[in-house]
């Protein structure tokens, strides 16, 4: 049985929401109740999966939910991930859609600072 701990805590105008263990089929719902009652209105989330070793489909559509929820909350969706959970994004092709972060400190700068640790994509073909 797959364990997962979610703590939330709220530091300056950010929600932060920790998570630990695996992410998968049976421990999604639990990431998407938090999520849910985590957002306010106009308060940036941050998803800090530093401690996440395993991200399968399921917790990767509850990070793509929560991030196409972001812009009627006006708010954006940050996330911190661990090398697993990045490769997993990077992967499924979710970084260019998702705003993903070394770590907590690079997630509360947010855009201004750009996420570390992407792959560079293909070569431009189109000349």
């Amino acid at each position: 049985m797959s364990r997962l701990g979610i703590t939330v805590r709220s530091e300056a105008e950010f929600t932060i929401i920790h998570v630990v263990g695996d992410l998968d089929m049976q421990t999604a719902p639990k990431l998407d109740a938090a999520l849910h009652e985590a957002r306010a209105p106009g308060v940036p989330l941050i998803v800090d999966l530093a401690r996440v070793g395993f991200l399968d489909t399921y917790g990767l559509r509850s990070l793509l939910l929560a991030n196409a929820e972001a812009v009627p909350w006006g708010a954006p969706l940050r996330i911190v991930a661990s090398p697993a959970v990045e490769q997993t994004i990077r992967l499924a092709g979710a970084d260019q859609v998702l705003s993903v972060y070394s770590d907590e400190e690079h997630a509360l700068v947010g855009p201004a600072s750009p996420p570390v640790r992407r792959a560079p994509g293909p070569p431009d073909r189109s000349t």
